[in-house]
């Protein structure tokens, strides 16, 4: 699924437009982008939390340059899936699509 989808499926469940709809759908994502810009993290009911974190600077082994780099430490952007979001995902019995 992607973007046009939920557009199109917001739509109809909302009545709106999908002129509409793809306008809400873009301001909502870009309020949730300045949270975390801000480096605030957000829960959305019965789906999670996001969240930015730090990542470490670190060394590792470069198999390509045969030699050891440094990276340096990097803001992330982590997601905890809710409980209910779990339940309803462990319902389905595990099936994945491929």
């Amino acid at each position: 699924m992607n973007t046009r989808d939920i557009v199109r499926h917001l739509a109809l469940k909302i009545g709106k437009t999908q002129v509409e709809t793809r306008k809400l759908l873009a301001a909502c994502i870009a309020e949730l982008k300045q949270i975390l810009d801000e480096g605030q993290s957000f829960t959305v009911p019965e789906l999670g939390t996001f969240r930015i974190r730090t990542r470490a600077a670190r060394i590792a082994y470069s198999p390509r340059h045969r030699q050891k780099m440094q990276f340096p430490p990097k803001r992330i952007v982590t997601f905890r899936p809710g409980a209910a979001l779990k339940r309803r995902v462990n319902a389905t019995g595990g099936e994945r699509e491929s």
